[in-house]
């Protein structure tokens, strides 16, 4: 048996590796750019077709470390409070909820 026994794809062997998104287009359902993204300080997001209602800031242990609700389009955050490392933010739109990674340099 070799990988391509699984109907012509690789088996998952559990390894993934992520790069770091400088802007996030998902086709179809939003439209949402965050910059610059590895960020020193301030964090800039942007959805173009709908409000975000609320969006949440946690640290890889799952810790909330910024919550905000509110009603925009757009937001610009002040993380230079934040230690150095790698976020992920979780956004609550008239979509559904959507989530991606931020790094704080």
């Amino acid at each position: 048996m070799d990988a391509t026994d699984y109907f012509g794809f690789a088996p998952d062997m559990g390894c993934y590796e992520y790069g770091i998104a400088t802007s996030v287009n998902i086709s179809g359902s939003i439209d949402l750019s965050i910059f610059p993204n590895p960020t020193n300080g301030i964090l800039n997001i942007d959805f173009a077709d709908q409000k975000i209602r609320r969006f949440v800031i946690s640290d890889l242990q799952g810790k909330a470390v910024i919550e905000k609700t509110n009603e925009v389009k757009t937001q610009r955050l002040d993380l230079s409070g934040l230690e150095s490392g790698v976020y992920i933010i979780t956004f609550g739109t008239e979509s559904g909820t959507f989530t991606n990674k931020i790094v704080k340099q």
